[in-house]
């Protein structure tokens, strides 16, 4: 049962590396079985992303356990006076610049030869 809460928590397992970079590959396997072309494309877009929200909650006041299940401290990518509050302006800016950068990165893909 400890086990569960430790997983099922928010920011507990799915907030780690190794669950990150798990989630990447069997997408991509996934992918694959069912179209090969696109698997490639698929691991790049989620393990982007997934990486992206990762170091976004390790840039909060809570941070988060990148680390786990290896360490269970929470690293902190910003000092504690600049770290974002969720739902703050700065939250706002970060989404964004984030959303912003998905969009640029989408042309550029979509209109490379």
């Amino acid at each position: 049962m400890a086990m569960f809460a430790r997983v099922g928590r928010h920011r507990g397992a799915t907030h780690w590396l190794l669950s990150g970079a798990a989630a990447t590959l069997v997408l991509a396997a996934a992918t694959r079985a069912i179209w090969a072309p696109l698997a490639v494309p698929v691991a790049i877009g989620i393990g982007c992303g997934y990486a992206g929200h990762l170091l976004a909650d390790a840039c909060t006041p809570h941070g988060a356990p990148l680390l786990g299940p290896l360490h269970a401290r929470r690293v902190h990518l910003l000092p504690a006076g600049r770290r974002i509050v969720t739902g703050a302006r700065g939250d706002l800016l970060q989404m964004m610049a984030a959303a912003l950068t998905a969009v640029v990165l989408g042309v550029a893909v979509v209109t490379s030869p």
